[in-house]
């Protein structure tokens, strides 16, 4: 493996085999194997630029909430807001210097494009809950016309349902809504979509039925999975975040699919909290 590695590895500055990997794909899932590692969330920004910049992707969807993301999109297509505070409110692994850093650069395309904006999508629906219930929830989804307050209502049931569900159901339940958000947005907008999230989420999985085995189903070889790996190091785990130190893994493992696998890691920034 080794061998194998050093004869076909390419440096993360040659980002143009990107071409050829993604091809005529209308979905691109990036993965990292730890959310807290700041080299996997700044490899995955630039494989995220050059998606954008030089293969015309125009949507992002994240492993985020709906409902919050709906104020993301707000902030990167017309600058309402402030990337910070939006992500005070997210989920604590997305609560960093990486991924604020994200949001301003696809707020700074934006601005330099106009009439060709990234749009953000919260494809995750375990928050998109009002103060209803399930049953008022159900009904509003049963009676919403037109294809955006459908949508919206229909997100909005899921989180309900998703909190009712099983434990061993949380995961399939989440991932193949996460799949349909993702689905939804490109069939109502034409978009090609980045599919940003945990490799377990966007690898194409269908003995679990991951997200990325949804979305390969749907869109066959349209869809494509790279994942982000790291040889050792130390990442935020735990709420709240801490670093923990990881080491290498065994000689014999090796995920696969397509990779960017990088050395040692350090753990993510975290944002400072605001008073």
């Amino acid at each position: 493996m080794a061998d194998w590695i050093g004869r076909n590895a390419l440096p993360l500055t040659a980002l143009t085999p990107l071409r050829e990997i993604v091809g005529d794909a209308v979905a691109v899932g990036v993965g990292e194997s730890a959310h807290g590692g700041r080299e996997l969330f700044e490899i995955k920004a630039r494989l995220l630029r050059y998606l954008v910049e030089h293969l015309g992707f125009r949507a992002i969807a994240w492993e985020y909430d709906w409902t919050l993301g709906r104020r993301v999109d707000e902030y990167v297509t017309d600058g309402v807001g402030d990337p910070r505070e939006l992500l005070a409110t997210a989920f604590v692994v997305w609560r960093t210097e990486e991924i604020a850093a994200v949001l301003e650069w696809l707020r700074a395309f934006n601005v330099a494009h106009p009439d060709d904006k990234v749009r953000f999508v919260g494809a995750d629906i375990i928050a998109s809950k009002d103060d209803g219930t399930i049953e008022q929830a159900r009904l509003r989804h049963e009676k919403a016309t037109g294809a955006v307050a459908k949508q919206e209502a229909k997100v909005v049931l899921a989180g309900h349902t998703f909190a009712q569900c099983a434990p061993d159901e949380w995961f399939a339940y989440r991932d193949r809504q996460m799949a349909e958000n993702t689905v939804w947005w490109h069939e109502q907008t034409g978009a090609k979509i980045v599919y940003w999230a945990h490799n377990v989420h966007s690898a194409n999985n269908p003995r679990r039925m991951t997200t990325g085995a949804h979305l390969r189903a749907r869109f066959g070889p349209g869809y494509v999975s790279i994942a982000t790996t790291f040889d050792h190091g130390s990442v935020n785990v735990g709420v709240p975040p801490a670093p923990v130190e990881v080491p290498p893994p065994p000689t014999a493992h090796w995920p696969t699919g397509s990779i960017v696998h990088i050395g040692p890691v350090t753990p993510s920034r975290m944002l400072s909290p605001r008073c």
